[in-house]
């Protein structure tokens, strides 16, 4: 079994007191009580060879959140921003597993999805509203450039759309009452994933440009609800979760459950690998406390370890090969920043240091 180290990927300015935002903002995917309140930054995507990841980060003077992405090599970077928006609650929600693209959301006069890309992530691209809307918010972008996401047509605040250029598409339907929001897109772009609401009784779903919106139905062990989060590079794996149970879907074996859980405690599952099998998340006990794990068929699940023994902390995606898992923690202070899982070095592996004088 593998022994996993967590790493701290730092920040450019220490938590500050400024309101921040939700992670997917208003969507709620990442469970109870997660906010940046106290956040210097959070990360929420990785490129597929781990080498790049997409997040927001507090600003120098403590006032704004903006859209960042980090490497080891640079740390973070901020990402552009239109003319004039300034504000915070500007998250870059997702990163494309060829690391090409960064999606997200600015804040302005209206609320409008965002591409970066090129050289240094350095061409930002508004996402225009739906035809009959006014806002866009994007939360998965794919290894072509598409983004998917949630925006408002006419009296309809919250319908899930694909864009690929141009006017975005509302992918949505299955006509639920409080609508849907997409949350992620295979590398492919063949396939979309999400949530569609209908007062107490969610229910994950998929979309592909062939099929449409196919409604995955209920958790089999409970009957309950159902999210639907991430998908595999191809759209054959999707993960989610459910009341208590954080679950991955295949098409020959539906909906199976990673996890059980009673009581107070619930699990989500947050990130898949491309080839769907390794899976991140995080469990949550009822009161914003949160445990982040991994699982893989071998192993089920594994806790990861925390930055401090009583803190909180959630794995939101991974790398391609599952050796890269990225997300945030808290510390003792607390304080919330970006965090990396890797596996940890036996001692009997490190590189030896000689003093030669």
């Amino acid at each position: 079994m593998t022994t996993w180290a967590i790493t701290s990927l730092g920040a450019i300015a220490s938590a500050g007191t400024a309101t921040g935002p939700n992670f997917p903002p208003n969507a709620g995917v990442l469970g109870p009580g997660i906010n940046c309140d106290n956040c210097a930054s959070v990360a929420l995507g990785v490129s597929g060879d781990g080498t790049t990841v997409s997040g927001v980060v507090l600003t120098v003077d403590g006032n704004d959140y903006v859209p960042a992405y980090w490497t080891s090599g640079g740390g973070w970077t901020l990402l552009a921003l239109p003319g004039g928006v300034t504000d915070g609650e500007t998250p870059a929600a997702g990163i494309s597993n060829n690391g090409s693209f960064i999606g997200g959301i600015t804040v302005g006069a209206t609320d409008a999805a965002s591409l970066w890309s090129g050289a240094s992530y350095a061409t930002q691209t508004d996402v225009p509203p739906m035809t009959g809307g006014t806002f866009t918010e994007g939360l998965g972008v794919s290894d072509s450039g598409q983004i998917v996401g949630y925006g408002d047509v006419g009296p309809a605040n919250q319908l899930a759309f694909l864009w690929a250029g141009g006017t975005p598409t509302n992918i949505d339907t299955l006509g639920f009452l409080q609508g849907s929001i997409a949350f992620g897109i295979s590398d492919d772009g063949t396939t979309v994933v999400g949530t569609a609401y209908n007062g107490f009784n969610p229910r994950a779903w998929f979309w592909t440009s062939g099929g449409g919106m196919t409604n995955m139905g209920s958790d089999p062990s409970d009957s309950s609800g159902t999210n639907a989060t991430a998908v595999s590079a191809d759209g054959s794996v999707i993960v989610g979760y459910s009341d208590f149970n954080a679950w991955r879907w295949t098409s020959g074996g539906g909906i199976v459950d990673l996890s059980s859980l009673s009581g107070p405690s619930f699990a989500y599952a947050l990130g898949v690998s491309a080839d769907g099998s390794v899976v991140v998340g995080a469990t949550n006990n009822g009161s914003g406390t949160n445990q982040p794990w991994v699982w893989t068929s071998g192993d089920g699940i594994v806790n990861l370890p925390l930055l401090d023994p009583g803190g909180t902390a959630v794995a939101v995606d991974v790398s391609d090969d599952g050796l890269t898992i990225i997300g945030f923690a808290t510390d003792s202070n607390p304080n919330t920043y970006a965090v990396m899982w890797a596996p940890e070095v036996p001692a009997t592996n490190r590189p030896r240091v000689s003093l030669i004088g």
